[in-house]
């Protein structure tokens, strides 16, 4: 077995080194050891992402070595100990690169759907009542309230962490009468303060109407974690212990001493009363007589670090927000409530239980951490109590949904729950449909559940949406009302000058009622701050009204501002917590501001679902991983980048009691350090990065060949193979060529030199079409080599030659198009006959060599490090030309040019500016100095003419050219892309491959006499990935690109104040805007959103990065091999059982104690399902797969890009599944769900409502009718 012939059968297989008995190979996709060893026994073998060399060509050891690597045989002897030490294992290899990207700094975006808000004309003030609130209240106070409850055997029935226990409301008027006068024994007497630290709520309900007999003022706060210790929460209690005159702070037995602690840490005597010790020998007699407008309740809002504001509730106050309720909604004797939420947060303790008394109702009250342990413990108690009201932030119905199994039955009956209320925190549709949908089946009334607003200064909720459903709503809703106000309650939207909005408008919240505060504790300030002189309260959100509802947009706080847009947290937050691998509703979104800049910087955190990924130090790859996953996930939702994504454990998330998030805590933490710990472990900055080419010297590894095959070679040549001795052997028909044969074609090989000129392009590419398509019709596996004389300019190349400028990326589509042919280039200073026939070997797969005096070069790529400015690109406050800056990409480079250097622009366009006028206005808005004129950039005088009238107009020269033309072809982008069979090579017309050629060719060039001509210009010119790439149906487009790069590559040669990018596609806009980012996405390109590619833009503008290639993903293997950049290898070992992890390590460190550093392990159970868990489905998935992508071992979860799928081998493998399984699936399908276990349950959920999926039967039929289709489909 030859192992050079085995070798050279594998296309995936893009270099190679055999020394000894040991290969040492790249490839494009994954490579198991076991399916290649077996092609040479006797070999070991070595898997690096590329082949380094050294600056003579020979391979560099040493580099390898710093990589770090594991051969075949270490392989197989590590997988053979585990096994035989009883650790199933799934060993993988895996190369991370590790050069520095760079930090985009300049965000253009256009603002984000969600803040694209409807606004009716309505001339109607923005002012929501509802109907007066009736003056019933049967008590003149709430100890009266109490008194008369002091005869009811209704019940408070209390659940927590050790149990449950009842108590009549005849009982609980007796406790907290003892209590009452307990603490009168103790020293408290009417007016004075009380703070609550009361961690159960038996305990605080009792103390809390003992306080309202005695005439004491409650100041309930949350039990603290650690008293000992100064931090946020400590200082918080001591600052409001100190503001409200330093009072009794009442607790447990159990916590008295750690309470005490408080005053140690602060140096201050605290006085505290253990509510154990409080017996006292009689009940309270007298109780205090209220005054309905006197406090009697001061909540403190979640605040910051520093001093919460002190709300203060007045009895008024606290009836006006349960009467308006009992009013809107008829409620009685026979509710029944449950509430799980704190009590030291007016919800809890006023809409719920005050509420409950008044009504006289049985009410079950639940300490938060018994849901919050076991979420759906929340709807077994209200099936089991014939519940009727309920409520929850958004965050709760989240967590529901992840717990209920769709598939059990729960046998719950929610059929009496008429009132299930959402409030506390913004309200996410999605969320509360999906909670809808999955309890329907348990009698869950359709419109229970109702949307509402309110704050501590509104006594709790005010206002109510009753039209919230599963069916009135959808996933994508927004901005969900929250409602009409309740009696007795107004809601008004004022502008920046506090005058009234109008409906729709959106403008500051503020409202005013019977349940409002009417100041905050002892704070001038605030009270100056929050209130109106005519008497509202200022909310702090924002909104609107329509048709009387208040829907609410943003907290004023909870506004990220770029560049003076504005974003909204919760959308950010959304997108987060939609995500599998996430904690949803921990998530928190938020921004800091950086001294001397306007703009904010992201931050978001987020807590994983597998918290050992935080735990474990091995995990930290994995936890990158995941990191990278949210960015790309907020990137998609909501077209921002955040500057950092922050994983946390669920315990550091921090929230107020009622969940509610506290972002003025994080940003805080942030600035002050807290988390770059956590961020310089994951932080990873290759995210973002610019590559450029170089060259490489590479020996080669000769193998005389035995036969040479040539075609279009002339007397000249014949003449150059005598002399060198060379035999060969001519044909004159491509198609004469056998399979398998190494074809030299010296069609493109000229030794003349062209001057730029239409004619002569068009000349250059008619010739090459009617040959291009003469090779389209090769039907047999061939491998030719074109030998040319400086088509690629290398990086000493002075000169342009228009003759064959453009093969690269003609050639790169042409093997793209036509699987069977491998296309090579050997472009030569001087021809050199040895050297060429040094090429014709099969185990040479460089696509582009170069040979300089003789010496061997291939291109690479590496990533850009962050140079020195030498000079400014662009002079600010001067005048730009910008070549198609009204277009979709062109528009948003306009806009950075105004807001980065004030620039005044002449734009050029094809087209008249009517078609373009909005974008023009837009432009015109920022700034004065933009002036549009058509004309054809491949005129120069057209061109000429619009830059001398600019320079008129403005009174100054020319200073900077963006060229930003291309076409497609001739037809319009719309178009191109409903017709991409059109445009292969096979079909493409002649006009189409001249049309494109010229705008990016010649309209450089004569941009280039522009610049040459004003002093100091330079030009910035967009190329596209394609012209060094390639592209399906693209092939007029890449050799457009070719030559325009190899141009402008000569010009940056020759010292020019030219600059060249090179760029994927920007997403959705330009000539992509119709064409599917997909296929790029897989064939190892990023797609770039606006904000991206301006900040590319700028960066490499701010760093003169002459040469640059935008878009490329370097970790994507079908790209690695070609990024010569560090790599650090990671041994990750796939495993069943998180406790094999130590025997596991210790294996390595006893017999492989090289690896000890690099070992990452997994724990991944899926992996080792075995082959009686796998679905028929996924067994002839498999099958199809390893039929089509040519390897011999797939598991469920394999990526199909990893495997070495193509567009070639995904179009194959969707045809078959569709004739397989008859249905109709596309492309795009299998790029969202990449390996068969994804697929397989995507199949099955699609055709759910049509039975099983039938898998055909194997016979020969079906098999001749499938290549039959496949065969004419080439065709």
């Amino acid at each position: 077995m030859d192992i050079y012939e085995e070798l050279n059968k594998f296309d995936f297989i893009k270099e190679y080194e055999i020394i000894g008995k040991t290969v040492i190979f790249s490839a494009d996709k994954e490579v198991l050891y076991k399916n290649i060893a077996k092609y040479g026994e006797d070999y070991d073998f070595i898997q690096v992402p590329y082949i380094p060399r050294d600056k003579k060509g020979i391979l560099d050891k040493t580099s390898i070595e710093k990589f770090g690597f594991i051969s075949s045989k270490t392989y197989f002897e590590l997988e053979k100990n585990l096994l035989e030490s009883d650790i199933k294992n799934d060993i993988k290899i895996n190369y991370k690169n590790t050069d520095k990207g760079i930090t985009l700094e300049y965000n253009e975006s256009a603002r984000t759907k969600s803040n694209e808000i409807e606004i009716s004309n309505s001339n109607k003030l923005a002012i929501s009542t509802s109907e007066p609130l009736i003056n019933n209240r049967k008590y003149k106070n709430l100890t009266e309230l109490f008194k008369v409850r002091s005869q009811s055997k209704q019940k408070t029935i209390y659940i927590e962490k050790d149990g449950q226990e009842e108590q009549t409301y005849e009982e609980l008027y007796k406790e907290a009468s003892y209590l009452a006068t307990s603490l009168r024994e103790k020293g408290l007497k009417k007016g004075d303060k009380l703070i609550f630290q009361l961690p159960d709520n038996k305990n605080f309900i009792k103390c809390f109407w003992a306080c309202m007999l005695l005439g004491v003022i409650p100041a309930p706060t949350g039990v603290l974690d650690d008293y000992s210790v100064e931090n946020v929460n400590t200082k918080k209690l001591y600052n409001i212990w100190k503001h409200i005159e330093k009072p009794f702070i009442i607790t447990t037995d159990k916590l008295k001493d750690d309470v005490l602690k408080l005053g140690e840490i602060f140096s201050d005597n605290i006085n505290v009363i253990a509510i154990d010790d409080t017996e006292a020998s009689e009940a309270f007699e007298n109780y205090y007589d209220w005054d309905i407008n006197e406090t009697s309740l001061i909540l403190f809002t979640s605040g910051s670090t520093g001093m919460p504001k002190g709300v203060t509730l007045s009895q008024k106050n606290i009836f006006g927000r349960t009467l308006g309720e009992i009013q809107m909604y008829n409620l009685n004797e026979n509710e029944v409530d449950f509430n799980w939420m704190t009590l030291t947060h007016a919800a809890g303790l006023i809409w719920s239980h005050i509420r409950d008394v008044y009504l006289n109702i049985l009410q079950i009250q639940v300490n938060s951490e018994v849901i919050l342990n076991k979420p759906l413990m929340w709807i077994d108690l209200m099936s089991k109590y014939k519940v009727s009201i309920t409520w929850a932030p958004n965050f709760a119905y989240t967590l529901v949904n992840n717990y209920i199994q769709d598939d059990k039955d729960y046998d719950w009956n929610l059929s009496r729950l008429n009132y299930v209320f959402s409030g506390g925190e913004a309200n996410v549709s999605k969320n509360l449909r999906s909670f809808l949908k999955k309890l329907e089946k348990y009698s869950l009334p359709k419109n229970a559940l109702k949307l509402t607003f309110g704050m501590t200064e509104t006594s709790s909720c005010i206002t109510y949406y009753n039209d919230f459903s599963y069916y009135n709503n959808s996933d994508d809703d927004k901005f969900l009302p929250v409602g009409a106000p309740m009696p007795g309650a107004e809601i008004r939207i004022v502008d920046e000058d506090g005058n009234v909005a109008k409906e729709g408008e959106i403008g500051h919240v503020q409202g005013k009622g019977e349940s409002f505060t009417s100041q905050y504790y002892k704070n001038e300030k605030a009270n100056n701050e929050s209130f109106t002189d005519d008497g509202y309260l200022i909310t702090g959100d924002i909104g609107y009204i329509k048709d009387n509802n208040l829907v609410l947009t943003a907290r004023e706080k909870d506004i990220i501002i770029i560049n003076g847009l504005n974003y909204f947290v919760q959308d950010l937050e959304a997108a987060v917590d939609d995500m599998d691998e996430v904690n949803a509703s921990f998530s928190v979104a938020t921004s800091v501001k950086l001294k001397d800049d306007d703009n904010e910087m992201i931050l978001v955190f987020f807590s994983p679902k597998d918290e050992e990924l935080l735990k474990d130090e091995a995990n930290i790859e994995e936890l990158k991983e995941l990191v990278l996953k949210v960015k790309n996930q907020i990137r998609e939702k909501c077209l921002l980048n955040p500057k950092y994504v922050i994983p946390l454990l669920s315990e550091e998330l921090q929230t107020t009691e009622i969940g509610k998030k506290q972002r003025n805590n994080y940003k805080s933490a942030f600035l002050d350090g807290k988390f770059n710990e956590i961020i310089n472990k994951i932080e990873d900055e290759n995210l973002n990065y610019i590559l450029t080419k170089e060259w490489v010297r590479k020996e080669i590894q000769y193998k005389q060949l035995s036969n040479i095959c040539v075609i279009n070679n002339d007397k000249n040549i014949d003449e150059l193979f005598e002399k060198n001795n060379v035999s060969f052997k001519s044909i004159d028909n491509i198609a004469d060529a056998q399979e398998n044969d190494i074809l030299l074609d010296f069609f493109f090989y000229d030794e003349n030199d062209l001057e730029i000129s239409s004619q002569n392009l068009s000349y250059v590419l008619d010739k090459a079409s009617t040959h291009i398509k003469d090779i389209m019709k090769i039907s047999k596996k061939l491998t030719i080599i074109f030998p040319t004389k400086q088509s690629i300019n290398f990086e000493s190349d002075m000169t342009f030659r228009i003759n064959n400028g453009f093969i690269n990326g003609l050639l790169k589509t042409v093997c793209l198009e036509n699987p069977f042919l491998r296309c090579r280039i050997v472009d030569f200073d001087k021809l050199n006959i040895s050297l060429l026939v040094n090429e014709l070997n099969l185990s040479i797969k460089d696509e582009v060599a170069v040979y300089r005096d003789s010496k061997r070069y291939i291109p690479c790529l590496k990533t850009a490090n962050k140079g020195n400015c030498n000079e400014a690109i662009i002079q600010y406050d001067s005048l730009v030309l910008v070549v198609g800056g009204l277009g979709g990409i062109g528009i948003h480079v306009s806009k950075y040019l105004i807001n980065k250097y004030n620039s005044k622009l002449l734009i050029i366009g094809s087209s008249d500016l009517e078609k373009n006028i909005d974008r023009y206005n837009k432009l015109i808005n920022i700034s004065e100095d933009v002036i549009y004129c058509k004309a054809d950039v491949t005129n120069y005088q057209e061109i000429l003419d619009s830059v001398n009238k600019a320079e008129h107009q403005f009174e100054i020269k020319l200073s900077t050219i963006v060229n930003l033309s291309g076409k497609m072809s001739s037809d319009n982008s719309e178009v191109f892309f409903d017709n991409l069979s059109d445009h292969t090579l096979e079909n493409e017309e002649f006009k189409n491959m001249l049309d494109s050629s010229s705008v990016k060719l010649l309209g450089t060039y004569n941009l280039e006499k522009i610049r040459k001509s004003k002093e100091d210009a330079s030009m910035i010119v967009f190329c596209s990935l394609t012209g060094n790439f390639g592209g399906i149906s693209m092939g007029a487009y890449s050799l457009a690109n070719t030559l325009q790069e190899n141009y402008c590559q000569s010009l940056i040669n020759l010292g020019e104040r030219v600059f060249c990018i090179n760029w994927s596609m920007w997403s959705k806009t330009g000539l992509n805007k119709y064409s599917n980012s997909s296929s790029a996405v897989f064939g190892g390109f990023n797609e770039l959103d606006i904000d991206q590619g301006i900040g590319y833009l700028n960066f490499i503008i701010e760093n003169n990065i002459k040469s640059s290639y935008v878009g490329i993903n370097r970790d994507c293997l079908k790209m690695r091999y070609q990024v010569h950049d560090f790599y650090d290898m990671s041994l990750i070992i796939n495993l069943d059982d998180k406790n094999k992890v130590q025997k596991v390590k210790g294996i390595i460190k006893e017999n492989y104690s090289n690896l000890t550093s690099r070992l990452v392990c997994k724990i991944d159970k899926s992996r080792f399902n075995s082959d009686a868990n796998i679905s028929e489905l996924q067994n002839k998935l498999m099958m199809i797969w390893k039929d089509n992508l040519k390897v011999e071992e797939i598991h469920i979860n394999d990526n199909i890009f990893d495997l070495g799928g193509n567009s070639l081998t995904i179009f194959k493998i969707v045809e078959i599944i569709s004739y397989e399984f008859n249905m109709n699936i596309k492309p795009i399908d299998i790029m969202i769900y990449p390996n068969i276990y994804q697929l397989s349950t995507y199949l099955y959920s699609k055709n759910k409502n049509n039975g099983n999926l039938e898998v055909k039967k194997k016979d020969s039929g079906n098999i001749r009718k499938r290549k039959e289709m496949l065969k004419n489909r080439r065709r």
